[in-house]
C-alpha cells in the first residue's frame, strides 16, 4: 500500500484524485462515471469533530467533491464544512481512526431500515466476515445483528454503537455510494438508499452492496486505499487486486494480499497465542437465495453438501483459470467442473425459488 498525496481545497482535506474504470450504464448511472474517494473533517454545531470518508461515483474529481460536500451538508445539519485539522496519511495509508486492543473485537450492528430491494442482511455480513479471517492480524469485528440504532456518527449524534445503515443521499451531480464516519470512539457506515446510486445484489446493472460494505469496513478498521491509479506506476499487481483499491469491481468479496498486509501491519497478531477468534466459532454468515440469479458467498466445502441444504439452487457458476466452471444439480458428477466452494469467493448461483441458511465462517 502506498503513501497518498492530499490536496487541500478551502481548508477541507481531500484524497488525491482517483480515476477509475468506466461502470456500465444502468439504474440511473451515467456512462463514463468513475468511482473516486474523498476524505475531509467537519464539525457539527455541538463542536464534535467528525472524519468522513466517501466513496463517490462521478464524472470528475470536482463533481465528486461537490457530491461529498452536499452529502455532508445533508447529514450534518448546520455543520462547519471547513472545520478540523488537515490530515496527511502515513505509510500503508492508514486512515485517521484506529482501534485500541481493548476495543477489539469491534461490535457492529446493522439497521436495514430503508434498504433497497434485493439487499439482504446476508450481503452485509458477506462484507464484514472476510476481515475476521486474517490469521496474521488481531483485528476482529463482532457482528451484533439487527438493530434499531442509526449511524449517527456522521452527524456527531453519538450513541456509542457502531452501526451500518441507510440514508437517501442526493445524486443530482455525483452519487455517494457509501461513507464511513468516525467521531470520538464511534465509527458508522452509511449506504446510499437513493435508487440512482444503484446499490443492490450485484445483479444486472446494480452495484454489489457486499463489495461496498467490504470496502467501507476496511475504512472502519482504519485502512486507506491501496494506491492511486491516477499516478502512473503507483499501483502494482497486489494493490490492483485489493479490496481497498479505490475502484468498484463487482463480485470481489474476499481480501487481497495487500489488504491482508495492511490490516496485519495496523493490528499485528501478538504472537503470544492465536489471534482473536482462532480456535473459537467464527461469526454467523446469513445466506439468502432469491429466485433467478444471485451473486453470493457460499459455505466453503463440497457443493453437493451445500446443495442438500439449499434445495432451491439448481446451478452454480464461477470464472476461473480462463474459463467457466459449473456445478449443475442432477447431472453426472463427472460432468460438473466445479465441485468445491472456496472460502470468501463469490459465486453466480441460479435458483428456482427462495431458500437460505446460516453458516459459521472459520476464522
Amino acid at each position: 500500500m502506498k503513501r497518498w498525496t492530499l490536496t487541500v481545497i478551502s481548508g477541507i482535506t481531500l484524497l488525491g484524485a482517483v480515476v477509475g474504470a468506466t461502470l456500465p450504464a444502468g439504474r440511473g448511472e451515467a456512462a463514463g462515471q468513475e468511482v473516486r474517494a474523498l476524505e475531509f473533517t467537519v464539525q457539527n454545531p455541538a463542536g464534535v469533530e467528525i472524519a468522513l470518508h466517501f466513496t463517490v461515483r462521478a464524472d470528475s474529481m470536482a463533481e465528486a467533491y461537490e457530491a461529498a460536500q452536499a452529502a455532508a451538508a445533508q447529514i450534518v445539519r448546520g455543520a462547519d464544512l471547513n472545520a478540523g485539522d488537515d490530515r496527511v496519511t502515513a505509510a500503508y495509508a492508514f486512515w485517521s481512526h484506529t482501534w485500541s486492543p481493548e476495543q477489539i473485537p469491534v461490535p457492529v450492528g446493522y439497521n436495514p431500515a430503508g434498504a433497497p430491494a434485493h439487499v439482504s442482511e446476508g450481503l452485509i455480513t458477506a462484507g464484514i466476515e472476510p476481515w475476521n479471517t486474517v490469521e496474521t492480524s488481531a483485528f476482529r469485528i463482532a457482528y451484533t445483528g439487527l438493530t434499531n440504532a442509526t449511524p449517527g456518527a456522521a452527524a456527531g449524534d453519538l450513541d456509542g454503537k457502531n452501526t451500518i445503515g441507510w440514508h437517501d443521499l442526493d445524486c443530482s451531480k455525483g452519487c455517494v455510494l457509501g461513507l464511513a464516519a468516525a467521531a470520538q470512539s464511534e465509527v458508522d457506515i452509511i449506504l446510499n438508499s437513493n435508487p440512482i446510486a444503484g446499490l443492490g445484489d450485484g445483479m444486472g446493472f446494480s452495484i454489489d452492496t457486499a463489495w461496498v460494505v467490504l470496502h467501507e469496513v476496511g475504512h472502519l478498521a482504519g485502512l486507506e486505499h491501496s494506491c492511486d491509479p491516477g499516478i502512473p506506476g503507483d499501483c502494482d499487481g497486489d494493490e490492483w487486486d485489493a479490496v481497498m483499491f479505490p475502484l468498484y469491481r463487482g463480485g470481489v468479496r474476499s481480501l487481497g494480499a495487500d489488504d491482508i498486509a495492511g490490516i496485519s501491519a495496523l493490528y499485528p497478531a501478538t504472537g503470544d497465542g492465536p489471534a482473536p477468534g482462532d480456535g473459537e466459532p467464527g461469526a454467523e454468515v446469513i445466506l439468502d437465495i432469491n429466485a433467478g440469479w444471485n451473486l453470493v458467498v457460499l459455505p466453503p466445502g463440497p457443493l453437493d453438501a451445500t446443495a442438500r441444504a439449499l434445495r432451491c439452487v439448481d446451478a452454480v457458476y464461477t470464472f476461473a483459470g480462463g474459463g467457466w466452471r459449473v456445478w449443475i444439480r442432477n447431472v453426472p458428477q463427472s460432468l460438473n467442473t466445479l465441485t468445491t466452494a472456496e472460502a470468501g469467493r463469490a459465486y453466480w448461483v441460479h435458483s428456482t425459488g427462495t431458500c437460505g441458511l446460516s453458516f459459521t465462517a472459520s476464522s
